[in-house]
C-alpha cells in the first residue's frame, strides 16, 4: 500500500447522515463497519482498471476524475434515475503484496444531497463488488 492512499483513506470522515458506504479489505477501518473487499490476485492497478471497466458500464454514471498514480483514487458520479441526485464513488487500489501478487479495493460511496439513501449506497457498492468477482472468474 502507498503511504499517500493509506493516509487519505485513515483520514475519512463519514458523514453524520446515513446517506454513504465503505468498503475495504478486513483490518483497513476498523471504526467504520461496511463491506469487506476480499483480495485478488492481481496487481492494484489492474483490479482498479476492471473495476473502473464494471463502473463505467452501469448507466447514469461517469468518471469525474481518473487516478495517474497509485497515490490517488478514481472518482465516479452516479445519477438516480427519477431526480438525478447524485452520488460521489471514490476507489482506491491497494496492493497488498508483490508476492504472490494480491490486491485489494476500497470504495466509498456517498450521496451529495439528502440524508437518507435508503441503502442506495451500500446495495451499489455491493452490486459492483459482485460484477468485478463475476467479470475476474
Amino acid at each position: 500500500m502507498t503511504s499517500g492512499a493509506l493516509e487519505d483513506i485513515k483520514a475519512l470522515e463519514p458523514p453524520s447522515s446515513p446517506n454513504w458506504h465503505f468498503a475495504g479489505p478486513q483490518g483497513l477501518r476498523e471504526d467504520i463497519a461496511g463491506t469487506i473487499v476480499p483480495n485478488f490476485g492481481l496487481a492494484a492497478q489492474v483490479l482498479r482498471a476492471s473495476f473502473r471497466e464494471v463502473v463505467l458500464g452501469q448507466p447514469r454514471t461517469r468518471c469525474l476524475y481518473s487516478a495517474n498514480s497509485s497515490e490517488e483514487s478514481d472518482v465516479y458520479e452516479q445519477k438516480s434515475v427519477l431526480f438525478g441526485f447524485k452520488d460521489i464513488i471514490q476507489v482506491w487500489g491497494l496492493q497488498l503484496n508483490e508476492t504472490p501478487v494480491s490486491s485489494s479495493l476500497v470504495v466509498f460511496s456517498r450521496s451529495v444531497t439528502g440524508y437518507h439513501d435508503f441503502g442506495v449506497n451500500r446495495r451499489r457498492v455491493r452490486a459492483w463488488l459482485s460484477d468485478l468477482s463475476r467479470a475476474l472468474s
